[in-house]
């Protein structure tokens, strides 16, 4: 069922209008059991008593930044997160209703999400909401958080570091005593169902699922001199809101529900395809769509070395040229 709406800059004789709607509304928790295992963790909602609205619902991540060998960091060791790091430290995610698949990515879900809030965030974003998700971009590829160096001889002369990244020491600043941190993540930024469809969901039981890598050497970023690190999760979470409506709008969602009525909805899922190895030449790569899936909206094509992949000192959410000339596309023949 489709209305039909025209811009609210146009409408100037458009009524003042009062929210009553709503009673309440407010947040419960629904913590991972086993947090820090490798492998699949599960966030589940069994309530199907309450009207829940995943579109500002969000995963909750506490964790401490340790040595490999279990000691900590000493204090200004130049170590941290990647961009969208807390992202790395998972492969995959999924979102299921009553057991059914919503949505999912399920591979290189870091490297998905971070690619898509490159052209969804603008750099204000670094500076506002950003640092909580452990998202800053980088302004150079080197994992150094001080902006002047202090050179001795016989006196010191200060001079500007010209491999100081913005990105690098916002997420540094992000890590409190000890390197422990607590992040949020919202949902809106893995799937997008949670993006495009702002909708109560009543009667539904929900599950997200995530596949925590073996290892965190995509997560970490630090200079060669200092040791290898990992992450420990110590508490995981899922934040899902709660809205209680007014008795009239209750009833009236209830009459509709009773009836059998039925919404339309539609959003943005993403995948992602990959090749690996030593790509040169002319080589074509390619990609079938996924079946009950329309026209792609948007194609990114990122390219990257592999010294980049798996590696502490390197950074695997900054992409590479490698020397790329020329790229076409082609969608069911058509350039």
């Amino acid at each position: 069922m489709f209305k039909h709406e025209i811009d609210t800059a146009l409408d100037l004789d458009e009524p003042v209008r009062k929210n009553d709607s709503l009673r309440d509304y407010q947040y419960y928790s629904y913590d991972a059991v086993q947090p820090n295992q490798t492998g699949r963790i599960e966030l589940r909602v069994q309530d199907t008593s309450r009207y829940f609205l995943p579109a500002e619902a969000f995963i909750k991540v506490e964790g401490q930044l340790i040595k490999a060998d279990n000691t900590g960091y000493g204090i200004g060791e130049r170590v941290c997160f990647v961009n969208n790091g807390i992202m790395a430290l998972f492969s995959s995610a999924t979102y299921m209703m009553d057991g059914k698949h919503i949505e999912s990515c399920l591979e290189n879900v870091d490297i998905a999400t971070t690619i898509l809030g490159l052209a969804r965030y603008s750099d204000d974003y670094s500076r506002s909401a950003g640092p909580s998700m452990m998202i800053t971009k980088d302004t150079s590829d080197h994992p150094e958080n001080r902006n002047v160096t202090m050179n001795v001889a016989g006196t010191e002369i200060a001079s500007m570091n010209e491999n100081f990244n913005l990105g690098f020491a916002a997420r540094r600043s992000m890590l409190n005593g000890d390197e422990m941190f607590s992040c949020s993540i919202p949902l809106s930024h893995i799937f997008g169902f949670c993006r495009d469809v702002r909708k109560v969901i009543f009667g539904a039981k929900h599950t997200i699922v995530l596949v925590r890598k073996e290892s965190d050497n995509d997560a970490i970023w630090r200079v060669n001199a200092v040791a290898s690190g990992k992450v420990v999760i110590t508490k995981l979470s899922l934040w899902m809101p709660v809205m209680v409506p007014s008795i009239t709008e209750e009833n009236k969602l209830l009459s509709f529900m009773n009836q059998g009525g039925k919404s339309l909805l539609s959003w943005k899922t993403m995948t992602t395809d990959i090749i690996q190895g030593n790509v040169a030449g002319l080589f074509a790569w390619h990609i079938s769509a996924q079946q009950d899936v329309s026209a792609p909206r948007d194609i990114f094509i990122a390219f990257q070395g592999n010294i980049r992949v798996n590696n502490q000192e390197r950074n695997p959410m900054v992409f590479d040229t490698l020397a790329v000339t020329e790229v076409s596309l082609k969608i069911n023949g058509h350039q």
